[in-house]
């Protein structure tokens, strides 16, 4: 006669948290989810400048970079409320003439 042994059942551990932790918890991860947003937005944002840069107007690789780094110093003061895209919209429109309107 063959003994089975009982199988026992892993206990799923069990922690408490405050309500303020479960906040922070979420803030947490929406600020990071918010960061690598914005992070990854202004990848795709910049390499079709860059392309058209480099195919249309022959810009090598110092223009390249310097380009990129200004792109990102742009959106940096947006980010950081120094600046918001109005402001830019009006100074491109003001200093050459140009409107650039959405297409809703």
């Amino acid at each position: 006669m063959s003994r089975k042994k009982k199988e026992k059942k892993e206990k799923t551990p069990v922690y408490q948290v405050t309500l303020a932790d479960i906040e922070n918890y979420r803030r947490q991860g929406y600020e990071q989810g918010r960061k690598d947003s914005i992070e990854k937005a202004t990848e795709f944002s910049m390499a079709v400048p860059i392309m058209v840069l480099r195919d249309e107007f022959g810009f090598g690789q110092q223009r390249i970079i310097k380009f990129a780094a200004a792109f990102k110093e742009l959106y940096e003061s947006i980010d950081e409320k120094y600046l918001d895209l109005q402001d830019i919209l009006k100074t491109i429109k003001e200093e050459t003439g140009v409107e650039i309107v959405s297409r809703k």
